[in-house]
């Protein structure tokens, strides 16, 4: 995880996740710039993992997302005011929208990541909020 966005622990009953900023640093923004330019984009990627926005709690909305670290910070910066939590799966980098059809935003890495950050301890309800973008790789009846 880079330390740039991550600014504390949230902590939703025992569960214990990083906090993200939902602003973006003068880093964050000098690096969105490069990426669009090709600057380091082969490797603009954040740790897979379970994160908090806001304040959430057991009935927080649950945001998925891949690991291509411009998509996860406009998702952050697009959660203003909410206390949600945000799932990101292991696209190796990858936009969602290209993982999907390379097959590693999926169904099987959806689930994985459900399961290795306990997501079902963290939240009451069984929704989740996916990329429309990636919605050729989630079959959610499989989920």
């Amino acid at each position: 995880m880079s330390p740039e966005f991550s600014s504390d622990f949230a902590a939703p009953d025992s569960l214990v996740l990083p906090r993200v900023s939902i602003t973006w640093s003068n880093h964050d923004v000098w690096s969105a710039i490069k990426v669009r330019w090709s600057v380091g984009r082969m490797n603009y990627r954040i740790l897979p993992g379970l994160f908090a926005v806001g304040n959430p709690g057991r009935n927080s909305n649950v945001f998925v997302t891949g690991n291509y670290k411009l998509s996860f910070n406009h998702l952050r910066r697009a959660l203003d005011g909410l206390d949600a939590m945000i799932l990101v799966l292991d696209t190796k980098g990858i936009n969602v929208w290209c993982a999907a059809g390379k097959g590693t935003f999926s169904t099987k890495e959806l689930v994985r990541r459900i399961r290795i950050h306990h997501l079902d301890q963290a939240v009451d309800h069984r929704k989740l909020i996916l990329p429309q973008l990636g919605a050729t790789g989630a079959a959610a009846h499989e989920v």
